[in-house]
């Protein structure tokens, strides 16, 4: 058992990452488009079947539950393999997602966004004449200061922590999944061309 010096110790350690988790801008985005998917889900349904058969309450509810649940297991992952990634990595693949969902919504996901940006990343370094970290532009004239970001982060992507980091995500779907299937959570109906 932990005694009270011991818990206070781990509430210190603990604060710091749950102030930048509440002031991240992703995690209001990102609640905000699982409302707006189970509200569309929910007027859907009463279109189809003149009745709505999903409690939205409850369905949030659940979400909400099994999304802190999957993201304590997924930060002990982390934590156990070392995975970091840089704030700046965080907000190019939140980007770069967003981007890949105006082509198709369902590349609206990490793991399309950070695959794409390691494969960007190893051919940067690949093709630089000094190697990666270089800060090459191969000749190219000055870029802009967008140009120079972009570069930054491209050259500095941490392909190893975002493969430990998807791997725990995707785990940890994979055992939400097994566990719950789809039956509590997603809706009734199935989009048809009917």
């Amino acid at each position: 058992m932990l005694d009270g010096v011991a818990v206070n110790d781990v509430l210190r350690a603990l604060a710091p990452g749950l102030v930048r988790l509440l002031v991240n801008p992703l995690l209001y985005a990102g609640a905000g488009l699982v409302l707006w998917d189970v509200w569309r889900n929910a007027r859907h349904e009463r279109a189809f079947f003149g009745v709505r058969v999903t409690r939205r309450r409850r369905l949030v509810l659940a979400l909400a539950g099994l999304s802190a649940l999957g993201g304590a297991l997924v930060s002990a992952w982390d934590v156990a393999l070392r995975a970091a990634v840089g704030p700046g990595e965080v907000w190019a693949v939140s980007v770069f997602a967003l981007l890949l969902a105006l082509i198709r919504p369902r590349w609206l996901s990490p793991l399309y966004a950070a695959t794409l940006l390691a494969t960007v990343a190893g051919v940067a370094a690949w093709a630089a004449p000094g190697g990666a970290g270089t800060g090459w532009t191969g000749g190219w004239p000055a870029p802009s200061e967008l140009g120079r970001v972009a570069w930054a982060v491209v050259d500095g992507f941490h392909t190893a922590g975002w493969a430990a980091l998807l791997a725990g995500v995707t785990l940890c779907e994979a055992l939400l999944l097994a566990l719950f299937q789809t039956r509590r959570l997603r809706p009734v109906y199935v989009l048809s061309k009917r």
